[in-house]
């Protein structure tokens, strides 16, 4: 069976502190992607700099799509990044995301031609987002203090099963 490649198009605009949470993150992955593609709806050159900075140090290809800043235009800096994607599975994320290490993983074992797969996320609270944005400590459980929504961070292979059949 021919191994699935995978692709992550990651919206930015503005925030590459969190955007390099986002970025180590993928890197830490027990499946790594070919690629991560980030669709950039028009940061400050402070945005280009981390990317070009942290590009030699990711085990994955980092390609970074710009468009000038004209508003919120996410949804066309998407479609100007999944054009460049060359994998057989993409997917999407924005800036503000820290993988849990099996997101990939997970994806790809779920991955069926003619579906999309959604899923939701657990939160974090303002004080302990810029406790991870200042350490880059990123690496937490679902039942450290500050995370909300924490059944979102709990991941139970053997229960998805139930939903995804």
């Amino acid at each position: 069976m021919k191994k699935i490649t995978t692709s992550v198009v990651l919206a930015t605009y503005n925030w590459p502190e969190a955007l390099e949470l986002c970025l180590l993150s993928i890197a830490n992955q027990t499946v790594l992607p070919e690629e991560v593609v980030v669709g950039d709806d028009g940061s400050r050159d402070d945005t280009r700099q981390l990317i070009d900075r942290m590009r030699p140090q990711l085990p994955y290809k980092l390609i970074h799509v710009w468009q000038e800043d004209k508003g919120f235009r996410v949804a066309t800096i998407c479609n100007k990044a999944f054009a460049k994607c060359t994998s057989d599975y993409i997917i999407q994320i924005a800036q503000d995301i820290i993988m849990e290490p099996h997101f990939i993983e997970d994806h790809i074992r779920h991955a069926e031609r003619g579906y999309y797969i959604s899923g939701s996320r657990a939160k974090l609270t303002e004080p302990f987002t810029k406790k991870i944005l200042a350490s880059k400590n990123y690496k937490f459980s679902p039942f450290t203090n500050g995370v909300i929504r924490k059944f979102n961070a709990i991941r139970i292979p053997w229960l998805t099963n139930f939903f995804y059949q």
